[in-house]
């Protein structure tokens, strides 16, 4: 049986930048961006965790929210199994923007930012479907934000995070070989 389970952990972000056999589909989901950008909120708290990685840290709450309208964008055979997973805390947790990489840092890291506003816009949803782990099929958002854009080049790396959009995991669909409370 598959199961949809709101990714709460860093490890789903190993999709962060995909990799060239993963495609990603646009979901055709206006009201579902609109009623997003109205309604959520549009700004998070940078934070940096152990292994170094700068990230916008969101309201816990913030995906759980969305599961409603999530599941009105959905496919409806998919929709139906959407579920979030119990809140846990490992390194980087809860519903975040990745920013930067430590692997993209050349020099010491500077905490200057850790604490520090920064705001968005959600652009787009998407999903792709990876050929490899738990995963059958991942659901992010896409979003804009000059704050993000900013800081990266304070670090004199390129303004787009792997130069791409930067993007926000929100669900995935475990594969049904997977074991039920696999959490990544």
């Amino acid at each position: 049986m598959k199961k949809v389970i709101l990714s709460w952990v860093i490890a789903i972000c190993s999709y962060g930048s995909l990799p060239a056999e993963e495609i990603s589909k646009e979901v055709q989901a206006k009201e579902f961006i609109e009623y997003t950008n109205k309604k959520m909120p549009s700004c998070g708290i940078l934070k940096i965790a152990q292994d170094g990685t700068l990230y916008l840290k969101l309201p816990d709450t913030y995906a759980k929210q969305l599961i409603p309208h999530l599941k009105l964008a959905m496919p409806e055979d998919e929709a139906l199994f959407l579920m979030t997973v119990p809140e846990y805390d490992k390194d980087i947790y809860g519903t975040h923007i990745k920013v930067i990489d430590p692997s993209e840092m050349t020099g010491s890291y500077q905490a200057r930012d850790q604490g520090r506003k920064a705001c968005f816009k959600v652009t787009g949803l998407y999903y792709f479907d990876p050929e490899k782990g738990p995963a059958e099929r991942v659901y992010y958002l896409t979003v804009k934000s000059k704050d993000l854009q900013k800081i990266r080049k304070s670090y004199g790396l390129s303004s787009l995070y792997h130069d791409e959009e930067f993007r926000m995991i929100i669900g995935v669909i475990n594969r049904p070989d997977w074991e039920e409370d696999y959490f990544w």
